[in-house]
C-alpha cells in the first residue's frame, strides 16, 4: 500500500515552493470614504476604514479583489 507521500513530486509540483510565498498580499484603498469587502473563499471581512488604508488580504481571496473598485495591490517598493 502506498502512502502517496511523493505524489506531488511525481506531478512536477514542489510543495516547499508554497511556503516561500507570503500568505497575505497588501491592498490599499484609494477611494474617498470607507470600504468593507468579504473574501469570496475565506469569507474574511476586510475593512478599509479610510482612504489610504492598507489591509493584508489572504491569497485565497485575491481573485475576487480584482473586481473591487478603488483598491490596488501594494508592493513593498510602493511603500517607500
Amino acid at each position: 500500500m502506498s502512502c502517496g507521500c511523493n505524489s506531488n513530486r511525481r506531478n512536477g509540483q514542489n510543495p516547499s515552493s508554497y511556503s516561500n510565498q507570503p500568505s497575505f498580499v497588501s491592498y490599499q484603498y484609494v477611494g474617498s470614504l470607507s470600504l468593507t469587502v468579504t473574501g469570496g473563499v475565506t469569507r474574511n471581512v476586510y475593512r478599509f476604514a479610510k482612504p489610504g488604508d492598507i489591509v493584508p488580504i489572504d491569497r485565497r481571496d485575491l481573485a475576487g479583489m480584482s473586481g473591487v473598485p478603488n483598491v490596488r495591490q501594494v508592493h513593498d517598493y510602493d511603500r517607500y
